[in-house]
């Protein structure tokens, strides 16, 4: 079989069993602390879902904890401005357990000293 546009020969793609996608009524979907955690996230610092899920999965963070801690974080000016990371670099990072109440304070003149 050839392609009509670039008359390129056309490999058909062979499916092994048991590696089928499965239907979307039939496919799980994420827990339930993973969604309340993806809503909360900035929407647009929230990158791809699927990784974000794979970081969850990984540091399996308890989800009051995450919560607090994200809270906190989109106090601090970084957030604020636009520069947060994206969920799954945060989830790596393990942000939930940073301090953030010294960077929403800011600097004095002459801490840096």
């Amino acid at each position: 079989m050839r392609c009509p546009h670039c008359l390129k020969e056309i490999v058909p793609q062979i499916s092994l069993p048991g590696t089928a996608v499965p239907p979307a009524e039939e496919r799980v979907g994420y827990p339930k602390d993973f969604e309340l955690a993806w809503a909360a996230y900035p929407k647009n610092q929230r990158g791809n879902k699927f990784p974000a899920w794979q970081a969850w999965q990984r540091h399996k963070p308890q989800t009051g904890q995450f919560m607090a801690g994200l809270a906190s974080a989109k106090n601090c000016k970084q957030w604020r401005e636009g520069y947060a990371p994206h969920m799954s670099t945060w989830v790596n990072a393990r942000g939930w357990e940073d301090d953030y109440a010294v960077a929403a304070r800011g600097y004095e003149k002459g801490d840096l000293r």
